[in-house]
């Protein structure tokens, strides 16, 4: 007898452990997709925000253009500053030696030719 009630136990303990686990996965995802809305609307105010800037700001929208396009107002002069690159010093390659002697020219060039 007890083995029967203890297999009827047994049973109903893993009948209902299947609908817990599918709740508690339901609950992480439920916390993921909260948390994913709520990045996502940020996202969409600041996207609100900048469309507003842009119909209204005529400051803003100079700007944008000053900045990512580079433009100026008539009687602006525009510098454009170069840095060396000081990281990495630049080695400057001399030119090949020329031969000296048409000989030279072409023994140079027959060696360059035999090189299998």
């Amino acid at each position: 007898m007890t083995v029967i009630l203890t297999s009827i136990a047994l049973l109903a303990v893993a009948w209902a452990a299947s609908p817990i686990q599918k709740r508690f996965a339901q609950k992480i995802e439920i916390d993921s997709l909260t948390k994913d809305k709520a990045l996502r609307s940020g996202g969409n105010r600041e996207l609100r925000d900048e469309i507003k800037k842009l119909r209204h700001d005529p400051q803003y929208i100079e700007l944008l253009v000053r900045k990512d396009l580079g433009l100026i107002k008539k009687g602006e002069k525009a510098y454009i500053v170069i840095e060396p690159d000081e990281q990495k010093p630049k080695k400057v390659k001399a030119p090949p030696a020329l031969p000296q002697t048409l000989w030279q020219q072409l023994e140079d060039a027959v060696s360059k030719k035999l090189r299998f």
